[in-house]
């Protein structure tokens, strides 16, 4: 189980400080902020960010509620491996899933400087908090 922690704790951590840093090398102007912001991109921006609302607010329930599928706790409950290998495998696509989506939102946010972008990854970064990988959580979750 530990080193399935270790790697469910690698996948949730890494993509925030992976924003973090982004933040960092944005706000101290490292990086140009603002470079795909102009009249020609305004349907660019406009089509990117319906979509990035759209996929933020189907993926948040889908993220949190995914073990509760039958297919998917079914699956986890019949693995009897000590590594919790299927649970691993779904708990990899949940996280890698909101992080993709926060790591997405927070790069959008500074290229077009759009808040909607910059909200929409603040509320990722929370719900990420109700799928952080405990010991607890594993042994819960996996019905162990």
């Amino acid at each position: 189980m530990k080193k399935t922690l270790k790697l469910l704790n690698w996948a949730f951590y890494l993509p925030i400080a992976l924003c973090f840093f982004m933040v960092v090398l944005f706000e101290s102007d490292i990086l140009p902020t603002g470079i795909m912001k102009s009249d020609e991109t305004e349907t660019l921006e406009f089509c990117l960010e319906f979509l990035m609302i759209i996929l933020t607010i189907a993926g948040i329930p889908m993220v949190l509620k995914m073990f509760k599928f039958p297919f998917v706790s079914r699956r986890i409950t019949e693995d009897q491996s000590p590594e919790y290998v299927v649970y691993c495998h779904y708990s990899l696509i949940r996280i890698l899933l909101l992080a993709l989506l926060m790591v997405g939102n927070t790069l959008l946010y500074y290229l077009f400087m759009n808040v909607r972008f910059g909200y929409l990854a603040i509320i990722l970064l929370i719900s990420a908090i109700f799928i952080m990988p405990t010991k607890e959580r594993v042994k819960a979750e996996s019905g162990r």
